[in-house]
């Protein structure tokens, strides 16, 4: 029987539940963790996806990472130590089998590390369908170990100085954020805009995703100041008063310096934009104050799908 924490998402849901009733309503651990699962499933594969899986929760899709850190350089708790082990072993792994390694030297100096790991747990090898079963069981209990350890770590940090807990758990989303795939958390907002106010339920073909993406992200990360910079051009055009026109103008000027500014300070890529997109919106969250927010507002699909909507209604 798979393990719930490993393939089923409700496990890291409990999680975030817990931290929202103990912490603050609009925290995470987990953003939207989607394991991956097989429906013809051979022993190898169940693994493979397992190790993929633990790596989502301990990092891709989580903030337990930069938690493990905080709690280990400000000696907090009990778990630092615990929390690190899983998180090592997770990038070990994932790293081992799913990443391409051009030298040898190192696949070689992996492979010795994982046989190490195995042996010390009581596998000899990986070879039989019995071998990859027992190293999946021991993938499941450390998903079940992880759960275990995040509810005694969210405990104790219910018992600490809230609002230092609450400003630090922000941080550590905010560097969530920041990763260089969080541009990838953008994109489907952003085709999903595209769709709904350009194509009108026509589909996207995939060689167009990239320049949809980047146009978009440019064109809604400068949403805000295009709409100020029309709302001047209007009364400009608008309005025969001097005084006015002249007001008018100056801040135009301002505001297109701003924006030139604003635009020399990101690469025009298009994971940059998304990005800046991104965090310029999270930001803008959290200056919502924290009693007025909702159980899970800093996930992408309260706050971003949000902005993505105010936006584009703006244009």
């Amino acid at each position: 029987m798979m393990s719930a924490a490993l393939f089923k998402k409700e496990a890291a849901e409990r999680i975030n539940c817990l931290a929202q009733a103990k912490i603050a309503p609009h925290l995470f651990v987990f953003c939207n963790f989607s394991p991956d699962t097989m429906t013809a499933q051979s022993a190898d594969g169940c693994l493979m996806l397992g190790i993929l899986n633990m790596f989502k929760l301990v990092y891709d899709a989580s903030i337990v990472d930069n938690m493990q850190k905080w709690l280990h350089s400000n000696h907090i708790g009990t778990q630092a130590a615990r929390l690190d082990k899983l998180i090592l072993t997770a990038k070990a792994w994932r790293s081992y089998l799913a990443h391409n390694q051009s030298s040898p030297a190192i696949q070689e100096k992996s492979g010795a590390k994982m046989d190490l790991w195995l042996k010390g747990h009581g596998v000899s090898q990986l070879i039989s369908a019995g071998d990859y079963q027992q190293c999946l069981r021991l993938w499941e209990n450390m998903a079940d170990e992880l759960m275990k350890s995040l509810e005694i770590a969210i405990g104790e940090l219910s018992q600490g100085n809230r609002e230092e807990v609450v400003a630090s758990w922000e941080n550590w989303i905010r560097t969530f954020y920041q990763r260089p795939s969080s541009g990838n958390i953008v994109k489907h907002y952003l085709l999903a805009a595209y769709e709904t106010y350009d194509l009108q339920g026509r589909h996207i073909s995939p060689h167009s995703e990239y320049r949809i993406c980047k146009e978009y992200a440019e064109r809604l990360f400068f949403a805000k100041i295009n709409a100020r910079i029309k709302e001047k051009r209007d009364i400009i055009r608008s309005y025969k008063i001097a005084t006015l026109q002249d007001k008018a103008r100056e801040a135009l000027d301002n505001l297109e310096r701003e924006k030139n500014e604003l635009r020399q300070t990101i690469e025009p890529k298009y994971n940059d934009y998304c990005k800046a997109y991104l965090m310029e919106r999270f930001d803008e969250c959290l200056q919502k104050p924290r009693q007025n927010m909702q159980a899970g507002e800093l996930l992408p699909q309260f706050f971003l799908q949000r902005a993505v909507d105010e936006d584009m209604a703006s244009m």
